[in-house]
């Protein structure tokens, strides 16, 4: 018995569905492949399992996101450009990345912190 229904075999019981094998098991879906179950999912690939995602390419997979290219993966965000990511961050401008940081200026970062003025920097 599995849910409310009959399953030839207890081990093809998966959540409330009765699967063709109990490796076919995915969270509560059957899949056509043990290799296709990505967390409660079942991708066309293996590859293309992206946490609990299914990317159109594995390339896409940026930590838990799919980006709409690898170059615009950003620690774990998608930047619009590859040049605005600053280290786990996207700035507005490359130019105003400061170390971990994005300042509102170029000239208000001092070494790793971003200042209010640049007069105020002081090594």
């Amino acid at each position: 018995c599995c849910s409310n229904l009959c399953c030839s075999s207890i081990c093809l019981c998966c959540s409330n569905l009765c699967c063709s094998s109990s490796c076919l098991c995915c969270s509560n879906l059957c899949c056509s492949s043990n290799c296709l179950c990505c967390s409660n999912l079942c991708c066309s690939s293996i590859c293309l399992c992206c946490s609990n995602l299914c990317c159109s390419s594995s390339c896409l997979c940026c930590s838990n996101l799919c980006c709409s290219s690898i170059c615009l993966c950003c620690s774990n965000l998608c930047c619009s450009s590859i040049c605005l990511c600053c280290s786990n961050l996207c700035c507005s401008s490359i130019c105003l990345c400061c170390s971990n940081l994005c300042c509102s200026s170029i000239c208000l970062c001092c070494s790793s912190l971003c200042c209010s003025s640049i007069c105020l920097c002081c090594s």
